[in-house]
């Protein structure tokens, strides 16, 4: 019995700490990004939606799908990777002025 109880609390803090942040991601009737969005990604920087093969996660505003504002990128464990002005994110990246990145 003991055993089971304390299986039961190593999992639910494991599953806690693996929580990722998450929102509405909006898009218009048009396609169009709009608000704040999170977006997952893996190793190799491609787009996830499986939260089991993120390794970092983007938080970004859109204006008519245009970034907007500073983007941050995240490690998995939510120390900041990077923060910049993100002026395009599709097809290519492309970043305006100083980006800062930071060691895990």
């Amino acid at each position: 019995m003991k055993l089971t109880h304390c299986l039961i609390i190593f999992i639910s803090l494991g599953a806690a700490g693996q929580n990722l942040p998450t929102l509405p991601n909006r898009m218009d009737a048009g396609k169009l990004r709009h608000g704040p969005w999170v977006i997952w990604m893996d190793a190799r920087w491609q787009l996830k939606s499986d939260s089991l093969h993120v390794a970092y996660y983007r938080l970004v505003t859109y204006k008519n799908d245009k970034p907007t504002g500073i983007t941050a990128d995240y490690y998995r464990n939510d120390k900041l990777q990077n923060e910049g002005t993100l002026l395009e994110d599709r097809p290519q990246e492309l970043f305006d002025g100083t980006q800062t990145w930071y060691y895990p």
